[in-house]
């Protein structure tokens, strides 16, 4: 069974994938992780320094073709309540670390870009929440 995650806004598109055999409690535990980023989140942070709002969608679902689609397809891991991802895009990586932070049911999301000297230079970082419209929050449904 394969395990998708695809997530598009301003952060663009990728699908996080992992292969069950068998739901194990590492395995029940990435869902649990990952069903904590499913939904509509108000994005504020900031794009290579400039700030930044916008709105991430997110979805969770199980199909048999996995990350195949996904162009180049990243490559993680998560521990605990922190999910971290590599892409090696042709004109340099990035590396994209996620950290949900369970006392405010919010994320921080860090993206970094490989610079020409081997490090990592930070190209955006956003704190995410799900949105309130009008002075609603139950207009947004989460688990």
């Amino acid at each position: 069974m394969i395990r998708c995650l695809p997530i598009s806004g301003a952060l663009g598109t990728f699908v996080l994938a992992t292969t069950l055999s068998a739901q194990t409690p590492r395995a029940a535990a990435l869902d649990a992780l990952l069903e904590r980023l499913v939904g509509q989140w108000r994005m504020t942070g900031s794009v290579r320094g400039p700030p930044a709002t916008y709105t991430l969608d997110a979805a969770h679902w199980l199909d048999k073709f996995g990350a195949a689609f996904s162009i180049p397809p990243a490559t993680g891991e998560a521990r605990g309540d922190t999910i971290r991802l590599a892409f090696p895009y042709p004109d340099g990586a990035f590396r994209d670390t996620f950290v949900y932070e369970r006392p405010t049911d919010t994320w921080y999301f860090r993206l970094e870009a490989a610079d020409s000297a081997g490090g990592w230079q930070l190209f955006a970082e956003y704190h995410g929440s799900p949105p309130v419209e009008f002075g609603n929050p139950g207009l947004i449904a989460r688990n």
